[in-house]
């Protein structure tokens, strides 16, 4: 599913995902993040980092 994101990225388009186990969602966006180098935002409109340091 990481690849779809980085796809709909790299050609200036929007994808919509959903990932049935929330375990791998942020795995999911985490990647997407180190992959594109952009910080992912939620539909509200705030921005989450998902390779920030937590602890």
């Amino acid at each position: 599913m990481d690849d779809y994101f980085a796809v709909g990225n790299g050609y200036g388009s929007a994808a919509r995902l959903v990932e049935l186990d929330p375990r791998y969602a942020d795995v999911i966006c985490r990647r997407f993040q180190e992959h594109t180098r952009t910080v992912p935002h939620r539909n509200d409109g705030e921005a989450v980092d998902f390779t920030a340091s937590h602890g």
